[in-house]
């Protein structure tokens, strides 16, 4: 498979099958996930593999697990990334870059993803004795998709380029509805 076809036929999976993951494909969407690009490649990620009984602790920290067996949590060390003259700090974005590299890696293998990023933080850190330096940045959960895995219905609705894409300014961009608050998960504590 292409990359091109690959990107096409990925979707987010919400029905995992319980078929457990193997490890060698484990392995190699590690391996890329260590080959994706980072800042001054100073590495910053830290990834923690949820298999088993941290998948459990997992679940008690989200709404949105879909009966995944496996994933990794994608942080990033904020003393080991680059960070800018101005001020800006690349961990995120190192974080962002792995975690997409070792997504598209899993689909190659056959295997379904899904990145979550919503999850009740305080909890996460306690359950899982992350340190103030860690940041997690989100979950990427995979697996083998279930017999009712399918695309979302909007899934193929793609926005035309025009509404995305800038040509060296943003003068003709119209300000779009405020949409922080539309899909706010509220996680009890």
């Amino acid at each position: 498979m292409t990359f091109t076809e690959i990107a096409e036929k990925r979707y987010s999976v919400r029905n995992f099958s319980d078929k457990p993951v193997e490890k060698e494909k484990l392995q190699k969407i590690l391996e890329i996930g260590r080959l994706a690009p980072t800042g001054v490649n100073w590495q910053c990620q830290r990834l923690l593999i949820l298999e088993g009984e941290a998948m459990e602790k997992f679940r008690r920290c989200t709404f949105f697990v879909f009966g995944a067996q496996s994933g990794i949590l994608v942080c990033y060390d904020k003393n080991a990334a680059w960070t800018s003259d101005w001020g800006t700090n690349m961990g995120s974005i190192d974080a962002s870059m792995v975690l997409a590299s070792m997504m598209y890696s899993a689909e190659e293998q056959g295997l379904g993803t899904i990145i979550i990023g919503g999850y009740h933080e305080p909890r996460l850190r306690e359950l899982f004795k992350i340190p103030d330096y860690i940041i997690p940045v989100a979950a990427l959960l995979f697996g083998y998709p279930g017999p009712s895995a399918a695309p979302h219905p909007r899934y193929h609705q793609r926005k035309p380029l025009e509404e995305t894409v800038f040509y060296n300014d943003f003068s003709s961009a119209v300000p779009t509805e405020d949409r922080t608050e539309l899909h706010r998960v509220k996680f009890p504590d």
